[in-house]
């Protein structure tokens, strides 16, 4: 009687599935990039799994819708990877948060101990710290445009109405034009605004300018058939 071997199907992670969608269709990051306008760095991390190093998760999902339409797959196919591999990294992490307060018992530090001088220091160390930080921050958005981030509609995009509702995404306190017309912008930097599509081409162009008057600009163009 012939023995059989048990042999475990391991499920594709998310980045194996992308790279296998590209791979049936020939498709290179570099074209996904420039057709979807996703910087290239954060596909090469969504490929490799590397999630701390992507922005929050808004984007993550707004890029793989991006990916799948230009793929011409259905969204809800790599969104479901997505958020199987982040129940699973959050039950890592909660599990290895448990581990580690089981097995680290840290003494309590009794800070009235501690000798006024040394409590003295160490609250200038704090307030200098804090202090730096604010100040890195508010120069990094001083010198950084504001990002923004078009969900809907993709550039190229066909569609059949005479009116559509474009998506997206900004920095929160950040204004929001589209074709020079002011927009709402709401809670955590989400926007959307109805626009009217005419035949043909129609060409978008959405502007963010945060407090400091550096601008993001993006440019869609949709066509109209109906």
């Amino acid at each position: 009687m012939n023995g059989f071997k048990k042999k475990k199907v391991r499920g594709l992670t998310l980045g194996e599935k992308m790279q296998e969608l590209r791979n049936e269709r020939r498709i290179s990051l570099n074209e996904i990039s420039k057709n979807t306008q996703i910087p290239i760095k954060y596909l090469i991390n969504l490929e490799k799994g590397d999630y701390e190093k992507l922005p929050a998760d808004v984007y993550i999902k707004g890029f793989l819708r991006s990916c799948a339409e230009y793929l011409n797959v259905n969204p809800n196919i790599l969104l479901k990877y997505y958020e199987r591999e982040k129940g699973i990294q959050s039950n890592i992490k909660k599990t290895s948060s448990s581990f580690q307060k089981k097995i680290i018992n840290l003494p309590k530090i009794d800070f009235f101990t501690f000798k006024f001088k040394y409590f003295i220091i160490l609250v200038l160390l704090v307030i200098l710290s804090s202090g730096g930080f604010f100040i890195y921050t508010e120069l990094n958005k001083f010198i950084s445009a504001p990002r923004l981030v078009v969900l809907i509609p993709q550039n190229g995009e066909t569609v059949q109405k005479t009116e559509l509702v474009l998506k997206g995404v900004t920095e929160e306190n950040a204004k929001v034009k589209i074709n020079q017309q002011p927009i709402l912008v709401k809670d955590q930097g989400h926007f959307e605004e109805k626009i009217i599509i005419k035949k043909g081409e129609n060409k978008i162009i959405i502007q963010a300018e945060n407090r400091f008057h550096k601008k993001t600009e993006k440019q869609i163009i949709v066509y109209g058939k109906f």
